[in-house]
């Protein structure tokens, strides 16, 4: 049965359960079972604090876990920055060193390489966009 035939299963047997307890059974077991269920009643209200309390724990320890990973994906921009500040574009005098531009360039296009390569294995849409090895070549990134 599905879970709503399970449900509704449930709900017919605790009516029927209710409707005998309260007509057949004598006054004595009647305070028993309404005992009883009072006390079932306590005890799952505590347990449901108690559930609440760890889901929102497991829930909390997940998304960490998640943004830690999402964290350590290093980001194209932050690594075209510090190519900036770490390559020397001028000389002393002021004039333009030759090659720097161009090595600046090739870093980063390798730098975008390794994380295709990387982000390829993990992304369906990177996947998608690059799927073999000489669509990187056709792009000019490879």
């Amino acid at each position: 049965l599905a879970y709503t035939g399970w449900a509704l299963l449930g709900y017919i047997a605790f009516f029927y359960a209710m409707v005998i307890i309260t007509s057949k059974l004598p006054c004595s077991k009647q305070e028993t079972f309404k005992k009883f269920q009072a006390y079932t009643d306590k005890q799952t209200k505590d347990l449901t604090k108690h559930l609440t309390f760890l889901l929102g724990f497991y829930v909390s320890f997940i998304i960490k876990r998640w943004w830690d990973q999402h964290k350590l994906i290093p980001s194209p921009d932050s690594m075209a920055i510090l190519n900036t500040g770490l390559i020397f574009y001028k000389n002393d005098d002021g004039t333009d060193k030759p090659g720097a531009k161009k090595l600046s360039e090739d870093l980063l296009r390798y730098q975008i390489l390794a994380f295709i390569l990387c982000m390829r294995k993990i992304s369906k849409p990177v996947k998608k966009a690059f799927p073999t090895s000489d669509v990187l070549v056709e792009k000019g990134i490879a």
